[in-house]
């Protein structure tokens, strides 16, 4: 069963470093750079959504279709969750794949309402270009980033 989470509706504030975010914690060994990329892509999620899996999957199975994009998977779920998660559907070696842990109570804060899987694509400079809320198929990023 997937999980939705509703919350209040708050502005989307750009991406911010996540650093200055109280109790947020970069979880992963590989925390993003300061690199320039084409494309940032947040995505928002919990590691028991269907949805979330199944777009880990396939976002794996097409990583080669993703140059210069670099992933921040953002959860409030408990740490031991989401790095079983990130273990479960990356491995080590994939590059652009950072996960983090936000308090619940702070992801209305900087992401405002949610529904789970949310995902915030973002441009190199750092501008929203496109927000998709729920179930995506993967095909409609990679044609978004062409």
């Amino acid at each position: 069963m997937a999980i939705q989470c509703y919350l209040k509706l708050v502005p989307i504030n750009p991406i911010l470093n996540f650093n200055e975010v109280e109790n947020f914690k970069w979880i992963s060994k590989q925390v993003p750079r300061s690199i320039k990329t084409k494309f940032k892509i947040i995505i928002v999620f919990h590691p028991e959504c269907e949805y979330c899996q199944i777009e880990a999957r396939e976002i794996k199975l097409n990583h080669d279709k993703f140059p210069n994009v670099e992933f921040w998977w953002i959860s409030y779920a408990e740490k031991f969750e989401i790095l079983y998660f990130k273990n479960r559907y990356f491995s080590p070696e994939t590059e652009g794949m950072s996960f983090g842990y936000i308090p619940i109570e702070k992801l209305t804060d900087v992401f405002g309402s949610s529904i789970i899987p949310h995902i915030y694509v973002y441009n190199e400079e750092q501008i929203l270009i496109r927000e998709f809320k729920g179930s995506l198929k993967v095909e409609s990023l990679i044609q978004l980033l062409k």
